[in-house]
């Protein structure tokens, strides 16, 4: 071997020793005792601890540590509260003497050990990684508070610490015992079922998808609530430990039968099972539970019981629709029937007439289906659809998609959804059902005003102001007519002649078709004509539009009795002689009225 090589080895030798060395004496801390003795004192690191034992007289407490947690062995198999544990270990880590009393002294001491509480000590063993272990023998309390007494084995005296490992002891294995009822916060689960004195609540099954109900009816679950009910009743604490061994009596904590039961499982495989009895005589604020699997009883707060008390309709799926997604058609047979196509990113209403509508309104509309919420399940089993009026429905939206197969598009239905009559017990609701359910619930009823019902309600009305050729204005049977010409000017075509301000008037015209109010349905026009102030307030316009240059050729606006800084008007498309509501923010009513009528 070269000289050059040897020097080498010596100087990784060497480094290698000095880490060792380092690492030593870093972990290890040296107490000089009062007397003048020096030694070291070396605590485990808690996270290289594999077990812990504690002894104190017959009683015995051993944990180990497992990859998903510590357990409990002895002097029962149960999973073990880690923080207890690792308090304990904190503790003994961060152990630092502040005094040594060295062998002989202890022996010279009247009583010896037991001068320091140490010949019925209690005994901490503490086993780490590579096989280390380390003995400690827990004495009694130094007359100076906050101190104890310590031995560690192998090392001949008596230490002096303060107390904290003394606080973070069980004073029984009980202490130990982890107090949740159970714990699947890293396990996965897809069965679910309740019980109440023998009786399924329910069952849900999880398909990978979603949770679903299978007893006592086939029904969507409701994931959230589902989740919700395992979260909560993991949070319940354990108040105390009551039987570990078979039942002998289970007629004696009200198991038998059980006032509620619950099952969570994987496949046909039991993770948790809880059968929920009586409370004890004299404490009434607790109730019995058994955990079936682990054998034992404990008592928990009786609150727990609201829990596993809730009926059935609480775990459905409110959510009347799912998620939508891209949607190409929908189909309405409401105050009139009528069609909208998607075409690329545009969408026609095609039927009873073909007009552009607007992309926003149409996609509001999807929103506002999606958003409706089961209020009441009104019946799982019909036998006859006439008494929740959806024999023949008051309204219907038919929800479809494009297909293209063999080149030939196609619009496929993929569900309809149908309105009824309202219950007579609340007129507030309306009955209604999916065609892929056999299902009737109640939703708000309010909610169909948000629904369109006709085909002018999804109209898209914007236009560019150089489209207008001119705006009819009828105030009191008094009639006025501006033109405007290609080249944007605008002059009074019929009535009193005036001076007028182009940029006004283009940018009211480009106000009022901007505009994109809520617009409702007119089930009855002379009532609304006679109750609005219409008649009244008696003003109208009405926009021609030069052909083939926007989506409007016509476009009438009669305007009713102000109400909350809002005016009403009925708006008419074209030919069409079905007017909708709208309104009108009032600032743009007062410059309609400025800027188009006679001054």
């Amino acid at each position: 071997m070269s000289t050059r090589t040897t020097w080498i080895l010596l100087v990784i030798a060497a480094a290698l020793g000095a880490v060792l060395w380092f690492g030593e004496n870093q972990s290890g801390r040296r107490v000089t005792g009062t007397s003048g003795a020096t030694v070291s004192f070396y605590p485990p690191n808690p996270e290289e601890v594999l077990r812990l034992e504690i002894q104190r007289s017959n009683q015995v407490t051993k944990v180990i540590r497992t990859e998903s947690g510590w357990l409990l062995t002895s002097p029962i198999v149960y999973i073990a509260q880690p923080t207890s544990v690792e308090q304990l270990l904190k503790a003994i880590n961060e152990l630092a003497p502040v005094d040594f009393v060295p062998g002989n002294q202890v022996a010279a001491q009247p009583g010896g050990l037991a001068s320091f509480g140490l010949d019925q000590p209690t005994s901490i063993t503490v086993e780490s990684r590579g096989g280390r272990t380390m003995n400690l023998r827990v004495g009694s309390s130094t007359p100076l508070e906050g101190r104890f007494y310590l031995q560690v084995a192998g090392i001949d005296g008596v230490f002096v610490a303060e107390s904290r490992v003394l606080a973070a002891l069980p004073s029984a294995s009980d202490d130990w015992r982890d107090r949740g009822l159970f714990d699947l916060r890293r396990t996965a689960y897809d069965r679910l079922e309740v019980q109440q004195r023998g009786k399924t609540v329910f069952e849900a099954m999880h398909d990978g998808q979603a949770w679903q109900l299978t007893k006592p009816l086939s029904a969507r679950a409701s994931t959230e609530t589902l989740e919700a009910l395992v979260s909560q009743l993991q949070t319940v604490r354990v108040t105390s430990f009551v039987s570990d061994g078979t039942i002998l009596n289970p007629e004696s904590f009200g198991l038998q039968p059980p006032e509620s039961e619950l099952v969570i499982g994987r496949g046909s495989n039991d993770l948790v099972r809880l059968k929920f009895g009586m409370s004890p005589t004299n404490a009434l604020d607790q109730v019995y539970v058994q955990r079936v699997l682990q054998t034992n009883v404990v008592l928990v707060p009786t609150n727990v019981l609201s829990l596993v008390r809730l009926p059935l309709d609480t775990f459905r799926d409110r959510r009347f629709l799912p998620s939508l997604g891209e949607l190409s058609s929908l189909e309405v047979r409401g105050v009139e029937p009528f069609t909208v196509l998607r075409d690329g990113t545009n969408w026609f209403v095609t039927q009873p007439r073909r007009f552009p509508a607007s992309r926003s309104r149409v996609e509001e509309a999807f929103r506002n289906l999606e958003a409706l919420e089961i209020q009441q399940y009104a019946a799982d089993v019909i036998d006859n659809l006439s008494q929740f009026g959806l024999d023949k429905p008051a309204r219907e939206y038919s929800l479809g998609t494009m297909t293209n197969l063999a080149g030939v598009s196609t619009n496929v239905r993929l569900l309809t959804v149908e309105f009824g009559g309202v219950p007579t017990n609340n007129v507030n609701f309306v009955y209604t059902r999916r065609s892929d359910e056999p299902s009737v619930y109640s939703i708000v009823r309010a909610e169909l005003a948000r629904l369109p019902e006709m085909a002018n309600q999804l109209r898209d009305w914007r236009y560019a102001v150089s489209n207008i050729a001119t705006i009819s204005i009828v105030r009191s049977n008094v009639v006025r007519e501006l033109s405007r010409s290609l080249q944007g000017d605008w002059s009074v075509k019929q009535g009193t002649p005036a001076n007028l301000i182009s940029d006004a008037l283009d940018e009211t015209a480009f106000r009022l078709g901007d505009w994109n109010p809520s617009r409702y349905a007119v089930r009855d026009e002379r009532l609304l004509l006679a109750g609005g102030g219409y008649f009244q307030v008696a003003y109208e316009i009405t926009l021609h539009f030069r052909d083939g240059t926007g989506p409007l050729r016509r476009w009438r606006l009669r305007f009713g009795r102000e109400v909350a800084r809002e005016v009403p008007a009925l708006a008419y498309f074209d030919d069409d002689l079905s007017p909708i509501q709208v309104r009108f923010p009032e600032a743009i009513y007062r410059d309609v009225i400025r800027d188009f009528s006679a001054p």
